[in-house]
Formats: structure tokens, C-alpha cells, sequence
């Protein structure tokens, strides 16, 4: 439900960039985070909602919850900013993203489990090394602030993972 709201909230918005946002070349670097970031979040709601129905461990359903709540959030803080500054981005899953969400789904039991949180923690090293490149470079000062204050729960997620991921080879 909540993918199907922020996916009619993005086709409000548009499926490209507008010619505005594009004429003004400083600030292509703003434009390319919000479109990286808003796809990779939307990722991980889809990919952690399914996770958070299908994981054996409770560990690994507890994550996915706390990964569904925050990237929801973050995703709609996102979705604002590509509105005021007229990009639209697309939050469905890319072709590379869902082959890898595909090939999980067919996953069951501790399988399942280690391969979704390998995903997260791969993504989430990503994800910060985004933020931070627009924390350190962007141009539009409400993007680089949202991304300084994304960064903490993002690192926060990165090691809950990496201990998850801990937890579950001890199993």
C-alpha cells in the first residue's frame, strides 16, 4: 500500500526531468541525487516490505521494518524536494534492481535471510557514499542539509546490518 502512494505520488510529479531543472547546469549534480536516491529508496521499501513478510529470522523482520519506516520518510522528504525544484523522478524498480528483487523472492528460510541483508548492507554503502558526495558537493542547500541529516540514520543502517548479517553466520 505504501509503495502504491508514493509511486501515484511520483506520477503526479512526472516520469523526467522538466526542462527547467535541465537548463540550469549547476545544478545537474542536485538533479542526479534526487534521481539516485529516490530510486534507491524505493527500493528498499519494496525490497524490505517483502522482507519484513518473508524473513525466517526475527532479526532480519525487525530490520526490515525499521529500513520500511525510515526510507518511507525519507522517500516522501525526497519526493518534496524533486517537486519544489521540478525534477520528477521515477520510483519504480529499475531492470537491474528487479532481477535482484526477483532472484531474492525466490530465496525461502536462512538463504532468504542472508541475501537480503548482503543487499542492504551493499546498498547502504552506496547510499552513503551518494549522500555524502551531495553533503560535500551539491549545489541546492535544502538537498546537501537533507543529506547531512540522512547520513546518520544511513550509517545507523549500515551497521545493523553488518551486525545482522554477524548474528546470522553464528547461526
Amino acid at each position: 500500500m505504501r509503495t502504491c502512494v508514493l509511486a501515484m505520488a511520483v506520477v503526479g510529479i512526472g516520469l523526467w526531468v522538466t526542462g527547467a531543472g535541465a537548463q540550469n547546469q549547476s545544478a545537474g549534480q542536485d538533479e542526479s541525487f534526487l534521481m539516485k536516491a529516490v530510486s534507491a529508496g524505493a527500493k528498499e521499501v519494496k525490497v524490505s516490505e517483502h522482507a519484513e513478510k518473508n524473513a525466517r529470522n526475527e532479526q532480519v523482520k525487525a530490520f526490515a521494518k525499521d529500513l520500511v519506516k525510515d526510507h518511507t520518510k525519507a522517500n516522501k522528504e525526497l519526493l518534496e524536494h524533486a517537486r519544489g525544484l521540478k525534477v520528477a523522478v521515477a520510483t519504480g524498480l529499475e531492470k537491474d534492481n528487479k532481477t535482484k528483487f526477483d532472484n531474492l523472492t525466490k530465496l525461502t528460510g536462512a538463504d532468504y535471510d542472508r541475501e537480503y541483508i548482503k543487499m542492504m548492507i551493499d546498498d547502504h554503502k552506496e547510499a552513503i557514499n551518494l549522500f555524502e558526495t551531495e553533503a560535500r558537493s551539491g549545489k541546492n542547500a535544502d538537498l546537501k542539509s537533507f543529506a547531512e541529516k540522512t547520513l546518520p540514520t544511513l550509517r545507523q543502517h549500515l551497521k545493523h546490518a553488518e551486525e545482522t548479517m554477524q548474528a546470522l553466520k553464528q547461526k
